[in-house]
């Protein structure tokens, strides 16, 4: 039997915030009507900058070749430019002021924008909104900005972006911004499927939410955007053994390994660790024509990786237990053969996608021996983009992520496709025997052995509830005790009309004094 000790903190309680910056879609154009209603705004005087004309024939000629390799997703061109305030308009508010400013480049599918310098005191919010203003992105707060100042917007999508910033009366001047990259997205999504319409990625994938039983996994799933700022990845948050919740992110090496050589350079760990990641991108329904709002951190902390097994962990560099719509996948590292299975992506980075196969792994050799599990899927593909993404089993446990498919079958049609590999999650456990080359110490940091590991919800978190004051017998609670756990109660600080002898559990009711 294990035990937990319940602490009731009779003080002053504080907010525990996290960081991320919600995308919201709207059925009409009304995403920023608010604003400009709210503080007087006038768009007449905002300057637009458009990005030159490029050669797309050259892009995708390209794309068909590095499709075929181990590669993250390439969806867009990026233009290096040197944006800052002084480019923009300032309009006075009664509250303050706001800065805006506009980018187009003609006939693009989406833009989104590498910051640099980026700084904006408390109180001030960023947002930017498409032409067709159906959907926002923000607000971005002070919290939300890495401590480099290098922040990566998401993807807005048609060919026009406008940004504003607003800026209070008491932090005047203080901001500061430098956009030193647009990205011209030509493949990935179009406008109408920011509405829930077809993506980009084959038509036999299906969607997430036309499998409601997998509604607690897909919660897990990410899409990333790479420090480059066009280039995507998938991968999940993954559960430790001590259920500590830490934001741990399980995707592919491949995905840091930018030059392919198959060891990973300073440099390259140092960009993976200003990724954006991308929850929640789905449908709400199966067939229906609505996106559910998504929502994105910043930066990460390199953790781990193989390229034996093509895996790497980063930790996101926030708190995100508290955001209810957030699960941990659980984990299966005996080696057993999945008698099935599934893989929940973002194929091409389109709206989650999931696979199915309803037979056993096979074993396949992709650096070393007998390293990587093969799956022909009976639904679904995996593309570019999906790589990083959880392979899990018949228990919806992750036992490896996605690496890549066989060159063998480019000549089949697209949905015949339907060979996946990715490496095996207990030998990535051990991996290269150090702490930065496998995942044993960080998903079992107290050592326990463990061969699997449950998937967990941030909604289950332990918590104790109750009353702050206590008057009289008062009742407390431990919300979501695991099975097998008791509780002991103690009370803190010490203080002479309190002590723990007052405390009396409520048999049989453990969680309970």
């Amino acid at each position: 039997m294990k035990k937990l000790v319940a602490i009731l903190f009779f003080s002053l309680t504080s907010l525990v915030v996290y960081s991320q910056v919600t995308k919201t879609y709207f059925s009409d154009s009304t995403a920023i009507k608010n604003i400009i209603k709210e503080k007087n705004l006038s768009l007449e005087n905002t300057p637009t900058y458009t990005m030159p004309k490029f050669d797309l024939d050259k892009l995708m000629e390209e794309d068909k070749r590095l499709d075929s390799y181990d590669v993250p997703y390439r969806f867009g061109k990026a233009f290096d430019v040197s944006y800052s305030l002084e480019d923009g308009v300032w309009q006075d508010c009664e509250d303050g002021r706001i800065w805006s400013i506009s980018f187009s480049s003609r006939k693009a599918q989406s833009l989104n924008f590498v910051l640099n310098d980026f700084f904006i005191p408390n109180g001030a919010k960023l947002f930017i909104t498409n032409k067709s203003q159906n959907v926002l992105y923000g607000p971005v707060c002070n919290k939300n900005i890495g401590k480099n100042g290098f922040f990566l917007t998401d993807i807005i999508p048609g060919d026009e972006a406008m940004f504003f910033l607003y800026e209070p009366k008491s932090e005047k001047g203080k901001s500061n911004l430098t956009i030193k990259r647009i990205v011209h997205g030509y493949r990935f999504f179009s406008d109408s499927e920011y509405l829930g319409n077809d993506g980009a990625s084959a038509p036999c994938n299906i969607n997430v939410a036309c499998r409601p039983s997998f509604e607690k996994e897909s919660h897990a799933i990410g899409l990333v955007l790479l420090s480059s700022g066009y280039e995507l990845c998938s991968g999940s948050l993954l559960m430790t053994t001590d259920m500590s919740f830490k934001p741990y992110f399980l995707t592919a090496f491949h995905c840091i390994d930018i030059d392919n050589d198959f060891e990973l350079s300073n440099a390259e760990i140092s960009a993976a660790e200003n990724w954006m990641f991308m929850f929640n991108y789905k449908k709400k329904e199966c067939d229906g024509n609505i996106l559910a709002n998504s929502f994105t951190y910043n930066s990460a902390n390199f953790k781990s990786a193989w390229y034996c097994t093509d895996f790497a962990l980063m930790e996101i560099a926030d708190s995100l237990q508290n955001n209810l719509e957030l699960s941990w996948l659980g984990w299966d590292r005996t080696g057993n053969v999945p008698t099935s299975g599934n893989c929940i992506h973002h194929p091409c980075g389109d709206v989650m996608k999931i696979n199915t196969v309803n037979s056993s792994f096979g074993t396949s050799s992709w650096n070393g021996d007998n390293n990587h599990w093969y799956i022909n899927w009976d639904e679904g593909i995996t593309q570019g983009g999906s790589s990083g993404a959880p392979f899990l089993n018949q228990n919806k446990l992750v036992v490896g992520q996605n690496h890549g498919k066989a060159v063998s079958q480019n000549h089949l049609p697209l949905c015949d496709r339907k060979r996946s590999d990715g490496g095996k999650f207990h030998l990535s456990w051990t991996g290269g025997q150090t702490n930065s080359t496998r995942l044993s110490n960080w998903l079992d940091p107290e050592n326990t052995n463990s061969l699997i590991c449950q998937t967990h919800s941030s909604a289950e978190l332990l918590s104790i509830s109750g009353p702050e004051h206590p008057c009289g017998t008062t009742t407390y609670s431990v919300a979501n005790l695991p099975t097998g756990y008791t509780v002991d109660w103690s009370i803190a600080p010490a203080v002479s009309f309190f002590n723990s002898s007052i405390l009396t559990t409520n048999s049989p009711q453990q969680n309970q004094c």
